[in-house]
């Protein structure tokens, strides 16, 4: 399945799913649409919460997914991800970006190519 990781988190194996599901709950928790993926690549005052809140809403997206209890918050998963090896923030990141990737091999608009080549960097866990 594309998007899907599992990675070690808050001491126990945690699975991430992006993709519809995730985005459905990332735009509800920014107040946005899906062009409030943008939020993520451009340098700005909501970056970070855009980061978040995407992660959040993959782990959520999987809990949802496999019927299971989101027994973790958003304050909670940040401190995880800021005790994790790079090696996990690496993961996360590439699984979202082979999303995108599926969805343009679909024919489906690409975020990538909507914003500024500058801007298109992979954020990385400093960001």
């Amino acid at each position: 399945m594309k998007g899907h990781i599992k990675i070690e988190l808050g001491g126990k194996e945690r699975g991430l799913q992006f993709g519809m599901g995730a985005l459905k709950i990332y735009c509800k928790a920014m107040g946005t649409d899906v062009d409030g993926l943008d939020l993520i690549f451009k340098p700005g005052p909501r970056r970070l919460e855009a980061i978040s809140n995407l992660v959040y809403a993959a782990m959520c997206n999987y809990c949802n997914i496999k019927e299971e209890d989101i027994d973790f918050n958003m304050a909670q998963m940040e401190l995880w991800l800021d005790e994790a090896p790079q090696e996990i923030a690496t993961k996360v990141i590439d699984a979202f970006f082979e999303t995108i990737e599926a969805q343009e091999t679909k024919g489906a608009p690409s975020k990538k190519k909507s914003v500024s080549k500058a801007s298109t960097k992979k954020p990385t866990k400093q960001d």
